[in-house]
C-alpha cells in the first residue's frame, strides 16, 4: 500500500513540477504576448475612434438637412397665411397690384417642389421627403393646386388677371 502511495506523491510532484515549468514558460510568453496585445487593442482603439468619428459626423449632417426641411417646410403654412394676407389687402385696395400674391404663389410652388424633389429653397438645403411621406406630401400638393386655382378665379374677378410680373424662383427671399 506504501508503494502505491510513494507512487502517487511522485506523480503530484511530477504534475507539480511540470504545471510550474509550463507556467513559467507561460509568464515569459506572456511579456512579449501582452506588448502584442496592447499594441492589437491601441490599433483597435484608433480604428473604433476614428470610425465614431465618421459616424457622428455623418449624423450630424443628417440632422443639419433634415432640420432645413423642416424649416421649410414650415415655412408652407407661413407663405400660405401670407398669401392670404396679400388677398385681404388687395380685396380691401383693388387699386393695388396682384404682384405680392402672385409671388407668394411662385414662392409655394418652389417650396413644394423642393420638399418633393430636394434642392435649395430660401437659403435651405432641403432634402427631398422621404418615400414613406410622400402620399401626404402628393395630398398637400392637390390641396394646394386647388386653393392656388381659386386665387387665380378670385385675382380674375377683381380685375386682376395673374399677368402682373412673378417673381423668379431663383429670387425667392430667405
Amino acid at each position: 500500500v506504501e508503494l502505491k502511495t510513494t507512487t502517487c506523491q511522485t506523480d503530484e510532484a511530477t504534475v507539480i513540477k511540470t504545471i510550474a515549468s509550463r507556467l513559467r514558460r507561460a509568464w515569459t510568453g506572456l511579456r512579449t504576448s501582452t506588448a502584442h496585445r496592447l499594441t492589437a487593442l491601441l490599433i483597435l482603439g484608433v480604428v473604433l475612434a476614428a470610425s465614431n468619428m465618421v459616424f457622428f459626423r455623418s449624423v450630424l449632417n443628417d440632422i443639419q438637412d433634415m432640420a432645413g426641411t423642416i424649416s421649410t417646410a414650415g415655412k408652407l403654412r407661413l407663405l400660405s397665411q401670407k398669401i392670404e394676407l396679400d388677398l385681404l389687402e388687395l380685396e380691401t385696395n383693388p387699386a393695388g397690384s396682384s404682384a405680392a400674391v402672385l409671388n407668394g404663389v411662385t414662392e409655394f410652388n418652389a417650396v413644394i417642389d423642393a420638399l418633393a424633389d430636394g434642392g435649395v429653397v430660401l437659403g435651405a438645403a432641403v432634402r427631398p421627403v422621404p418615400v414613406r411621406n410622400q402620399m401626404a406630401l402628393a395630398d398637400v400638393r392637390s390641396r394646394w393646386i386647388e386653393y392656388r386655382d381659386k386665387i387665380i378665379i378670385a385675382l380674375q374677378n377683381a380685375g386682376q388677371a395673374p399677368v402682373d410680373r412673378v417673381m423668379d424662383p431663383t429670387e425667392l427671399r430667405h
